[in-house]
């Protein structure tokens, strides 16, 4: 790994393993507003027995929820061990067969086509090269999902004030409109544009999404 690979890991562990009171209003946020919408747009493209993988999956809150209902097969993949922990034992608590993955989201350790689909929430954001991420995601899946926090969100909010306190886990925070995702969608060769949109919560609580599909001449057996 890369130095600043290596940087970004020991922070977003030391984030994960300690904790503060930023990150526990961010998870209760995230289990009782944001986890039903996500799970609600991403639904329709799967079918039981689906492979996911939620790249980047942090807690894998919401893919464990996914599991519930849809009776997917979970995967989750982070750069941090304190971080699948936490997904490992949400996923026991709640009865999921989940596997949790240690790898680097820009060079992940499967095949091509592995999944039928790959995600993530709030991830995006953490880099400054997203449509190199977005080419590692295409590859490994059929299906692209990705959202991020919009600016006028309190998750941008709380990531200032984090970064002022000196609480923030990574110093890198980009912000994209819907058109800006859709256009890196539209960058991927391997992929076809299929859907986009926004969601608002309480009116604070706003999040931009996007979805692409594999073309079937970059799929196997076509």
């Amino acid at each position: 790994m890369t130095e600043r690979t290596d940087q970004k890991q020991a922070a977003w562990n030391h984030y994960f393993e300690h904790g503060n009171p930023v990150m526990a209003l961010m998870l209760w946020v995230q289990k009782k507003l944001l986890m039903p919408q996500f799970v609600k747009i991403i639904q329709p493209y799967l079918m039981a027995g689906d492979s996911v993988l939620e790249a980047g999956c942090g807690t894998a809150m919401s893919t464990i929820n996914l599991a519930k209902t849809t009776k997917i097969k979970a995967f989750g993949l982070d750069l941090s061990n304190e971080a699948l922990i936490r997904a490992t034992t949400l996923a026991r608590q709640n009865d999921v067969d989940f596997t949790a993955i240690f790898g680097n989201i820009e060079s992940m350790p499967f095949p091509d086509n592995k999944f039928r689909l790959v995600w993530n929430q709030g991830l995006l954001e953490h880099f400054d090269h997203p449509v190199a991420i977005l080419h590692e995601m295409a590859r490994v899946a059929e299906i692209v999902f990705v959202a991020v926090p919009r600016k006028t969100t309190l998750r941008f909010f709380v990531q200032k004030v984090k970064a002022m306190f000196g609480l923030a886990a990574d110093d890198i925070f980009y912000l994209y409109t819907e058109d800006q995702l859709v256009d890196i969608i539209k960058s991927e060769p391997s992929l076809a544009f299929k859907s986009s949109g926004s969601f608002n919560v309480l009116g604070i609580f706003s999040w931009t999404w996007v979805c692409g599909v594999k073309l079937k001449n970059n799929l196997p057996n076509q």
